[in-house]
């Protein structure tokens, strides 16, 4: 059931991208990582910065918004899983962004 409604949940981002360069698609799947997984890795985001991020790389479309916001709920379903490994890739790629608190 967990697949099903995964799969479910992913179907209106899965529409969208391939409207969207591969390049733009990879960043916000990367931010949707960072997003979902500050809380269980015990990092906090900048919310300017993050905004700042998020609008000079060209990401600040009503699609991409949609597929972050579908991404970071899907992301938050595995958060819990995450290795201490994960996180320490996450939190390095959120340092080098200049995302982080």
């Amino acid at each position: 059931m967990r697949i099903s409604l995964i799969f479910a949940l992913c179907l209106p981002g899965l529409a969208f991208a391939e409207d969207v360069p591969a390049e733009k698609l990879q960043k916000a799947t990367g931010l949707a990582q960072i997003m979902a997984r500050a809380e269980t890795c015990k990092y906090a985001l900048d919310a300017k910065k993050t905004r700042a991020y998020y609008v000079a790389e060209g990401l600040a479309t009503p699609q991409v918004l949609d597929y972050i916001s579908m991404k970071v709920a899907q992301e938050s379903g595995w958060a819990a899983q995450t290795t201490e490994t994960e996180c320490a890739l996450t939190h390095a790629t959120a340092e080098a962004l200049g995302i982080l608190k």
